[in-house]
């Protein structure tokens, strides 16, 4: 039956509770700890895990205005629906942060937990459920339902659009770089990721799901060094800018697997502008986005640094005339058209009495204004071979020495190459340094997306699912960074400096919050410890002889004569 199209009425008042849905608690220590000890009544006593946590980032995208954003996603084509669009939103921004691989796992760790649940004013149909729906179905009914089920959450979200959510990625990273969570000048990475899947999966037109030969290694744990074989390798692309000194993604791109590198390259430099402006200030390739025409229409709007092929003309011919002049240099003669640049680097080897330091030479040379006859506008083709012919021009950084790369070929030395000027050896261990951050997205990006974040895990098998996912996951990994830094500005007692990976960091909050416990008294909330809790009960703990109800009060500034203090 066709869906019911809604009054006006109904549209009013749906837009009316838009923003009054996600019911965020405040966090009040003292009213809590004197509620407890004056009442003896609380609603309810709650392991700290991830209840404070959420509550504290779900606090975060309101004040960053990103939660309007998220809202705005709403198809809005459920007619008399019981279940909010932010309580469907939110379990979905909780499954990518807590790692959750799977819809059904989603169920038993979040849709089950009244904590969470309270989040979403649905605390009360944890047990029983918010609607009666499925029950004639059920040959046993599960002890605990859930507020609601994955299958309404996952039918919901995929019809969310494919171009809204990629305007709220973008809108939300205008947000970050607004807020200042940005460096002033963004030397931005650019590479790409397959996010495989299954010929099973629905495609949109109906197509087959596109695929590709891949070589790679049988996964023999035994045997590192067995040889490639071909395997079909069936799913999507994604393009990603990154940054690598804040950690937050600046564009994405998603398509099919079979689809050329090097088709969103332009479209990737458009948008990062577009979100950072004057910020993005350089961009670096991996050398499998060679084209020289591209490159060509990148170098118009900001300089890029690629690593040449070794197939290429003036990648050979950088080669040569680096290895000849670092010759005349050895030999005392003067280089011509030529920057060379050296940096001392400390290699640390072996460990405690073994521990050696030693310090060897980084050793790049700079040549500017090489011939290269495919980066033009257009192709060349036939015009190279004319008298007439002016052939584009690029720079090149020659890397000759580099002690953390020991193994390198000397007589094949990495290549460089860039629309940047070389004028001093500042500029070219500058072009040295922007192919060296390369590694940033593949660790902090791509790897961490797959491992940490499910990116390959959507929340169904279709193609519109794991479009929403990729965008999803890269928008919520930025938030992260952002919401990370944040609490490393404003909690001086944390590691400075310290970067560490999303499941390192999801243990370091577990522990720091297994001895102490969330206690809801009406709209606030109070963190306590354990120990706290059980002396305003009324027990008396051994290990703590001296604190009583009395010293806890004035700790929390609502005794006698009290003020705030800090926790023994």
């Amino acid at each position: 039956m066709p869906r019911r199209k809604l009054t006006d009425a109904e549209t009013a008042a749906r837009v009316a509770r838009l923003g009054q849905t996600l019911h965020l608690c405040q966090r009040d220590d003292a009213a809590v700890v004197k509620a407890l000890h004056e009442h003896q009544v609380v609603d309810d006593v709650e392991a700290l895990d991830k209840v404070s946590f959420f509550d504290e980032f779900f606090t975060f995208l309101t004040h960053l205005k990103v939660w309007p954003w998220l809202e705005a996603l709403d198809p809005a084509q459920r007619v008399r629906a019981s279940i909010s669009w932010a309580a469907m939103v939110g379990v979905y921004v909780m499954r990518i942060v807590l790692g959750v691989p799977s819809v059904p796992q989603t169920e038993g760790v979040i849709l089950t937990d009244p904590a969470l649940m309270t989040l979403f004013e649905l605390a009360a149909f944890v047990k029983t459920g918010l609607t009666r729906r499925g029950l004639s179905r059920a040959h046993v009914l599960p002890e605990v339902r859930g507020a609601f089920s994955g299958e309404a959450m996952v039918d919901t979200l995929v019809k969310v659009s494919l171009f809204a959510v990629a305007r709220t990625f973008n809108a939300v990273v205008k947000l970050l770089a607004e807020a200042g969570y940005f460096p002033k000048t963004v030397h931005a990475v650019v590479d790409y990721t397959d996010c495989e899947g299954t010929p099973k999966f629905r495609m949109l037109g109906g197509v087959a799901v596109a695929s590709v030969t891949r070589y790679k290694r049988p996964d023999h744990k035994n045997n590192r060094h067995a040889p490639k074989v071909a395997t079909t390798v069936w799913g999507w692309k994604v393009w990603l800018m990154f940054c690598p000194l804040s950690g937050i993604p600046i564009a994405v791109y998603v398509d099919r697997i079979n689809v050329d590198d090097r088709v969103w390259m332009l479209a990737l430099v458009l948008q990062g502008q577009a979100n950072l402006g004057e910020r993005l200030t350089t961009v670096s390739f991996d050398r499998g986005f060679w084209d020289g025409q591209e490159l060509y229409r990148v170098a118009q709007q900001v300089p890029f640094f690629i690593p040449g092929k070794a197939d290429l003309e003036i990648t050979r011919e950088a080669r040569r005339a680096a290895l000849e002049g670092y010759a005349r240099q050895q030999q005392g003669r003067p280089i011509a058209d030529a920057v060379l640049a050296t940096r001392p680097i400390l290699l640390v080897t072996g460990q405690g009495t073994h521990r050696r330091e030693t310090r060897q030479d980084l050793i790049v040379i700079g040549l500017k204004e090489l011939d290269c006859p495919t980066y033009a506008a257009e192709p060349p083709g036939s015009k190279v071979h004319a008298k007439s012919f002016v052939s584009g021009r690029l720079n090149a950084a020659v890397v000759l020495a580099d002690p953390t790369y020991p193994h390198a070929d000397p007589d094949e030395p990495l290549v460089i190459l860039t629309s940047a000027p070389l004028e001093s050896p500042r500029d070219v261990l500058f072009a040295y340094d922007r192919f060296d951050a390369r590694g940033v997205i593949e660790n902090s990006g791509h790897k961490q997306a797959k491992r940490e974040w499910t990116l390959e895990a959507p929340l169904e098998k279709s193609e519109a699912a794991v479009y929403l996912h990729v965008h999803v996951v890269f928008l919520l990994m930025g938030l992260l960074a952002a919401f990370r830094a944040q609490q490393a500005a404003e909690q001086t007692a944390a590691a400075r400096g310290e970067d560490t990976g999303m499941a390192r960091y999801r243990r370091a909050v577990e522990r720091a919050n297994r001895d102490k416990v969330l206690v809801r008294d009406g709209d606030c909330y109070g963190i306590l410890w354990a120990w706290e809790l059980a002396v305003l009960a009324g027990l008396r703990l051994r290990w703590y002889p001296t604190e009583t109800a009395a010293t806890i009060l004035a700790r929390y500034g609502v005794g006698p004569g009290g003020s705030p203090g800090p926790s023994p």
